[in-house]
């Protein structure tokens, strides 16, 4: 790593030095990180040459000295080698809190508890049989005043009813933003990989390796690069699939475009070109696997501007991204480049509705089911009403549409699970303590008919301090860990715990304070 710190300024520095440093033999990354957010950097040319004297003139010179942890010095012995990162545990399971910032009479645009955001990292938790573990991770911190992001990972042991202690497997420094959480998934050998959200084109992506397989111990950096919403997917003989989204130039008066790539690896060391799966105004896509079959659904941001997000696309590949189809089998001519595509399901554009995506599913036969949250307005409060739960289902014919439940906010996130005809929905959709704001209560709804009907059959968080939020789905789900969530109030800096719940609705709070390497959840009474 190479460090270098301009002075803040009121104007664009007036590039006058020619900065430069030696490179290693073999490969090497050269990362210009920003640590101060508030300003912008920018590199007009670049240069390689094999001396010194050999630099273009005109400009005065200064070499860069290198800084380098450890870990990155042992890396350098050996080129190919990754960068063991040595992983430091957690004082326990401390969710990061966050508010957007931006206010509005009914409160924050989304705020509160946000360990298990957004629905766009997925997948954040995997049982593993082999091992008879459910890993997970999600954005914690040191403590409830303190805002410093840290990616972080542990695991439930089925055998032993206990969780592992968590540990850090990046700190994000002076980053708070939830936006750059952590997804993970599992290889054929059992080597845990965690995705870490960058963030745009001003923090970069990480990928980690376990350094043994169904542990957590030590992680090596395998890769950094340019994706935000990281959704990996893995199949034996294959590799991995990894869906992500890359922040593009929009049309002029418009916001920054978020566009859909794909990019795909046989050992997650050699990876693929990104591949553009969608890019017109923008799109937060939710994606799940189905044996050799990748789905994602998606909506779009008109003129970019995500507030209006709308519409309900989706797509699918079974041959690792060498064609995409629709759910009925139509070939798609990527990129999709225009709001009436191929893709699209439903059109709520038409109908003033906005699209906020929550979880894909499949039915016994394959075909996909998505989750999502329809609103009126991209406010909290009244405007937006009625909001509600819905599903769309592929029923190998034609596309259904059918309601959950209604909900008062629209970053109220829930997850579906699909047993045969039994469906169930996990989510915060009841009036919690910090009413009309970010997440509530969680209930579990049921259909008995392939969701064509819905009813509540279990409220199981009751009388709670602050609002829960995000619950999600492990790619794979153990009865015993079937879902994840955090807690957090809202409207204020608060402290932010993480929860579980097995398959019949009981709910176990993890520990903020952990000494030991393992402990045992504590049940929650309703």
């Amino acid at each position: 790593m190479l460090s270098r710190t301009w002075p803040a300024a009121q104007e664009t520095h007036q590039a006058n030095t020619l900065f430069h440093f030696p490179l290693p033999e073999g490969g090497a990354d050269v990362v210009l990180r920003v640590t101060d957010a508030r300003g912008v950097v920018v590199i007009p040319a670049y240069y390689l040459a094999d001396s010194v004297e050999r630099l273009p003139d005109g400009l005065g010179k200064e070499e860069l000295k290198p800084v380098l942890s450890a870990a990155s010095a042992a890396s350098r012995e050996k080129a190919d080698s990754p960068a063991r990162q040595p992983t430091r545990a957690g004082a326990g399971f401390r969710g990061i809190w966050f508010s957007l910032g931006k206010k509005f009479k009914h409160g924050d645009k989304y705020s509160g508890g946000l360990g298990t955001y957004t629905a766009n990292h997925v997948p954040m938790a995997v049982y593993a049989p082999a091992a008879q573990k459910t890993f997970f991770v999600y954005g914690g911190t040191s403590a409830a005043d303190e805002q410093r992001l840290q990616a972080m990972i542990s695991f439930y042991d089925h055998q032993t009813g206990r969780v592992a202690r968590p540990v850090i497997v990046h700190e994000k420094q002076d980053v708070n933003d939830p936006h750059d959480n952590p997804s993970l998934n599992l290889d054929d050998k059992g080597h845990v990989w965690v995705f870490v959200s960058g963030r745009g084109q001003v923090r970069p992506g990480l990928i980690y390796r376990s350094a043994r397989p169904h542990s957590i111990d030590g992680f090596e950096l395998i890769k950094t690069g340019e994706f935000t919403y990281p959704q990996p997917w893995f199949e034996s003989g294959r590799g991995f699939f990894h869906l992500l989204t890359k922040y593009r130039g929009a049309a002029a008066g418009a916001q920054s475009a978020r566009e859909l790539y794909w990019s795909t690896t046989p050992n997650g060391k050699t990876w693929s070109d990104d591949q553009k799966l969608a890019g017109f105004g923008g799109h937060y896509q939710v994606s799940a696997q189905h044996g050799g079959k990748i789905g994602t659904f998606f909506n779009y941001h008109p003129r970019g501007d995500v507030d209006k997000r709308t519409n309900l696309y989706y797509a699918q590949t079974t041959d690792w991204g060498k064609t995409w189809t629709t759910a009925e089998g139509k070939p798609l001519e990527l990129p999709l480049t225009i709001p009436k595509n191929a893709a699209l399901v439903l059109d709520l554009e038409a109908q003033n509705e906005l699209m906020y995506g929550c979880d894909l599913n499949w039915d016994k036969e394959g075909n996909p089911v998505l989750l999502y949250v329809a609103s009126r307005h991209g406010d909290p409060g009244a405007q937006g009403d009625p909001r509600e739960v819905r599903v769309a289902h592929f029923d190998g014919q034609t596309w259904r549409h059918h309601r959950v439940t209604g909900c008062d906010h629209n970053y109220d996130m829930g997850s579906l699970w699909v047993q045969d005809n039994r469906w169930r929905v996990i989510g915060p959709f009841l009036p919690g303590p910090q009413k009309g704001q970010t997440g509530g209560e969680m209930g579990v709804w049921e259909s008995s008919d392939a969701g064509n009907t819905w009813k509540l059959q279990k409220q199981i968080t009751i009388d709670s301090p602050r609002n829960h939020s995000y619950a999600r789905r492990p790619a794979v789900a153990h009865d015993g860990f079937y879902a994840f969530w955090a807690d957090g109030d809202p409207n204020r800096l608060s402290e932010s715990r993480l929860y579980f719940s097995d398959a019949g609705g009981k709910v176990f709070r993890l520990p903020y304070d952990m000494a030991e390497s393992t402990a045992r959840p504590e049940a929650v009474e309703p």
